[in-house]
């Protein structure tokens, strides 16, 4: 049987639904389901996608369908199709992870960086399938690489894990949410990589914050504070701005209207330095409606441009 057909076969199961019933909502002809399902037909992209929707696989089947056509699953953009020589070495290193090389990571934080930008238009519940998939094969290679390839390697799990988190909240799972968190916190940690270890605290914090839980919104964004000097400002401000949100949902207005009067300021150091955010922080513009959606009595005041890190 193949992987898309195992995928199919489990999802169908765990939905209840026979292969009649899902030739009738795709449609297609049962024969057909059948066949996809003991691993004698393959799916086209457009059957794939609709049998996805058809069992709400979150992507699971998208990603088993790409998974069937090439080493590492991706989307197909054109911008991250590897060439013969790359698309070798891929293929080389999941045969025989020791074999992972510079260019494949390389492709990989590409594909990681693509994949962020094409869920900016097209939501978190298309990709999640897909990403889970990369993220397993970058953590097969942490085991495999050997010096700075392997902390490399490390931090682009960490990078791979706090987007599955973010992903996860966006399609209201928080729980996996908050788990992927903690994963990227670890794996940041062992890559040294204190910025993201700090962004992952912050947006504990803000799921904190967002459930209605100031102690543990000031507690989040303390801890993330605590890498102080060793991280970007923009990255020291969403702390910042966190621990305010924090005490203002509390009611406590002296720390409140201080930590935010820090965190404008190490924002508008962060303008200087990059324009664009990419580890899903939060937009510096919405602090004030946040602040006084936590404490109606509390003004923030004007916050500008968006937050970096």
């Amino acid at each position: 049987m193949s992987e898309f057909g195992n995928e199919l076969a489990r999802l169908m199961l765990a939905r209840g639904v026979g292969v009649r019933e899902l030739a009738r909502q795709v449609p297609c002809n049962p024969g057909h389901i059948s066949n996809l399902k003991n691993g004698r037909a393959r799916p086209s992209p457009e059957l794939a996608l609709a049998l996805d929707r058809a069992l709400a696989a979150d992507g699971e089947l998208v990603a088993a369908w790409e998974a069937s056509r090439q080493p590492i699953p991706a989307s197909p953009l054109a911008s991250i199709a590897p060439d013969a020589d790359l698309y070798g070495r891929i293929t080389r290193a999941v045969d025989e992870p020791l074999r992972i090389d510079v260019p494949v990571v390389e492709w990989l934080e590409h594909t990681l960086a693509e994949h962020r930008r094409v869920e900016d238009s097209v939501g978190a519940r298309p990709l999640l399938g897909l990403i889970r998939s990369q993220l397993a094969t970058v953590a097969d290679f942490t085991h495999s690489a050997r010096g700075p390839l392997a902390d490399r390697l490390v931090g682009l799990a960490a990078e791979y894990a706090q987007f599955m988190a973010w992903m996860c909240i966006d399609v209201h799972d928080h729980a996996a949410g908050l788990a992927w968190y903690d994963r990227a916190h670890d794996w940041a940690q062992e890559a040294g990589d204190a910025n993201m270890a700090a962004t992952t605290l912050s947006m504990k914090a803000h799921m904190a914050w967002s459930t209605g839980d100031p102690r543990r919104c000031v507690q989040m964004a303390q801890a993330a504070r605590w890498y102080s000097r060793r991280v970007t400002p923009g990255v020291q401000g969403m702390a910042a701005q966190m621990e305010a949100r924090g005490h203002a949902l509390a009611g406590d207005a002296g720390p409140a209207r201080s930590l935010l009067d820090q965190a404008q300021a190490l924002i508008e150091r962060a303008r200087a330095r990059r324009k664009t955010n990419r580890r899903g922080c939060i937009s510096t513009a919405r602090t004030g409606s946040l602040c006084s959606a936590a404490w109606p009595n509390f003004t923030c005041g004007t916050m500008a441009p968006p937050l970096t890190c």
